[in-house]
C-alpha cells in the first residue's frame, strides 16, 4: 500500500471535493461496446483483460480500459507500478497517464471518487475522515459498486498529447463547465445558489460547474482558466483525471 501512494501522490488523495452545492449531480453513463470499442463519456476504449495486454497496449494506444474485479485494485495498481517502474520513466507522459488512471463501474459507469479508492486501498481509517462520498467504508470492505451493486470496474488509462493542448481547449473547457452548470440546475430544481469559491449569490442557471463539483461564478471561473493553458500543457490532468475527455465534445474547431 505504501508504495501505491508514494507512485500516485496527488493523483489519488481522496478528500472528495464535492460542496453542498454541487452535491446529487451525477452524469455518468453505463459503458457500453461499440465495434469492439469500449465507450466511455464519448471516447473509443481498447478493452483488454489481462495485465500483459494492457501494459502490450501502454506502447500503441491512448485509450485502455482493463477490466479488473473492484476487490483487487490494490493488487492490480501494485503490479502494474512494478511493470511501469521497469518500462517507463517517472516523468514519461505513458506513466503520469497511469497514475491518473480512473476506476469506473462496468454496471453504471460511476467514476468512483477518490475515498472510494483510497479506501480499497487501505489508506483510510474508518470513522476518522471527513468529507468521503457516503458508503466509501463499505466499498473498502467488499469493492461492490453501492450505487449498482457491480463488483466489477475498469481502469480508464488515457494519455493527452501535450501538443494537441491549445486555446481551443481552455474555450471548450469553459463551455462544458456553462453546460453542466446548467444541467446541475435543471436536476436539482434549485431558484437560486452560492458560488463555491467567493460566496457571492447566484440567479438560477447562472455560473460554471467546475470538474462536476464545485458551482462558481462568471469572475471566479474567469480568474480559475487565466493560467489555464500554461497548466494544461504543464500537466494535461491539472483540472482532473479526465477533463480534456470531457470538454471534447464541446470544440469547435
Amino acid at each position: 500500500m505504501q508504495r501505491v501512494a508514494a507512485a500516485f501522490g496527488r493523483s489519488s488523495r481522496a478528500p472528495d471535493q464535492t460542496p453542498p452545492a454541487a452535491s446529487g449531480f451525477t452524469p455518468d453513463q453505463a459503458p457500453t461496446m461499440v465495434d469492439g470499442y469500449l465507450q466511455l463519456d464519448g471516447a473509443r476504449f481498447v478493452p483488454v483483460s489481462q495485465l500483459d495486454e494492457f501494459m502490450a497496449a501502454v506502447g500503441t494506444q491512448r485509450r485502455i480500459a482493463l477490466r479488473l474485479s473492484t476487490s483487487q485494485y490494490e493488487e492490480v495498481l501494485t503490479t502494474l507500478i512494478e511493470r511501469f517502474d521497469a518500462d517507463y520513466e517517472n516523468a514519461a507522459p505513458e506513466y503520469r497517464a497511469f497514475r491518473y488512471a480512473e476506476l469506473i463501474c462496468t454496471g453504471c459507469g460511476w467514476t468512483f471518487p477518490g475515498s472510494y479508492r483510497m479506501s480499497l486501498l487501505g489508506m483510510l481509517s474508518p470513522g476518522r475522515m471527513s468529507g468521503g462520498t457516503p458508503g466509501f467504508e463499505e466499498f473498502g470492505k467488499t469493492g461492490v459498486c453501492t450505487r449498482c451493486r457491480s463488483a466489477e470496474s475498469f481502469l480508464a488509462y488515457e494519455l493527452f498529447p501535450v501538443a494537441e493542448i491549445d486555446a481551443e481547449t481552455v474555450a471548450a473547457m469553459r463551455r462544458h463547465w456553462r453546460a453542466d452548470a446548467r444541467t446541475w440546475w435543471s436536476a436539482t430544481g434549485r431558484s437560486k445558489g452560492i458560488c463555491d469559491k467567493c460566496n457571492r449569490d447566484m440567479a438560477r442557471d447562472a455560473g460554471f460547474l467546475i470538474g462536476r463539483t464545485r458551482l462558481e461564478c462568471v469572475d471566479c471561473t474567469d480568474d480559475h482558466l487565466a493560467d489555464a493553458l500554461e497548466q494544461l500543457r504543464a500537466n494535461p490532468y491539472y483540472f482532473g483525471s479526465a477533463e480534456l475527455r470531457h470538454c471534447r465534445p464541446f470544440r469547435t474547431g
